[in-house]
């Protein structure tokens, strides 16, 4: 699989970053990652783990298919998170 179809830009989860006033370096922070391990993945240029979209998920209520762009944030249910 070559890079571009696996993986993508996520425009709605940057969005939701903002919204959260969290930058990348304390989502990493909290993930116990790399502030550029989680740049790549928000940047889409490496996949997330299952780990990840799990700790997403119980920490900040987050779906899989939100983190990987697969909805747009208007059909997450998100929009009125802060």
């Amino acid at each position: 699989m070559n890079k571009q179809s696996a993986v993508k830009d996520n425009f709605a989860f940057k969005n939701w970053l903002l919204k959260q006033g969290m930058s990348y370096r304390t989502l990493a922070t909290c993930m116990s990652q790399s502030p550029s391990i989680i740049s790549k993945k928000i940047n889409g240029h490496m996949q997330w783990q299952s780990d990840d979209l799990v700790w997403l998920a119980q920490n900040f209520g987050l779906s899989s298919d939100f983190v990987l762009g697969l909805i747009p944030m208007s059909e997450s249910g998100l929009l009125g998170v802060s």
